[in-house]
């Protein structure tokens, strides 16, 4: 025999005999074709993504009462109790000329807190001028359940004019729905940012 052949014979006798054991690419036996028992080994624990929970927001279910379509709610105003008319239309609470002048004998309304005349305009166009003051406290819902302090109002020259709870209370929240089956309306607070 020729040592090239021979040669030849060493190679393929490699060759075959390397085949004959089932492998992976790294050379490990496959434990299923060798008919040996494996135990399966745990995965290693993958790592976690940050959670993409939302942190809790404060919710609020406050009851009101209907009248006449109209959703009052409870509210105290600087400690004074009043109905107010829940108004998403108004752009600004109003209290009348009768609740800021009990405030202001009470002493819970000063002149501290007045902050200038505004011209607005009333839902049937009506251009009128109202004193606008700052409430120190305000708080919805029998048992005061939200707290909110430094709101601005408008006093309304008329006294038949109705309180208004409008848009300086509610851009206090990220989101407010009114549930008309159960007379419930939702506030839900809004996040505070994460400031670097």
């Amino acid at each position: 025999m020729t040592p090239k052949y021979f040669f030849y014979i060493i190679l393929c006798f490699i060759f075959f005999t390397s085949c004959s054991k089932s492998t992976d690419n790294y050379g490990l036996v496959n434990p299923y074709e060798s008919g040996t028992m494996v135990e399966e080994t745990e995965k290693e624990d993958e790592p976690q993504l940050p959670s993409t929970k939302k942190p809790d927001v404060k919710v609020w279910e406050i009851p009101y009462k209907d009248k006449g379509g109209l959703a009052i709610l409870p509210v105290k105003v600087n400690g004074m109790k009043l109905d107010m008319i829940f108004d998403t239309g108004a752009s600004i609470t109003t209290i009348t000329v009768d609740e800021a002048e009990y405030m202001f004998h009470k002493g819970t309304l000063s002149s501290n807190d007045i902050l200038d005349y505004q011209q607005y305009s009333t839902a049937n166009g009506q251009i009128t001028t109202g004193l606008r003051i700052l409430l120190r406290n305000l708080t919805i819902g029998n048992n005061d359940d939200i707290v909110m302090e430094n709101i601005e109002a408008t006093v309304v020259e008329s006294q038949s004019a109705p309180l208004l709870l409008g848009q300086s209370v509610f851009n206090s929240f990220s989101e407010i729905s009114i549930d008309k089956n159960n007379c419930i309306i939702k506030f839900v607070a809004k996040q505070k940012s994460n400031e670097f």
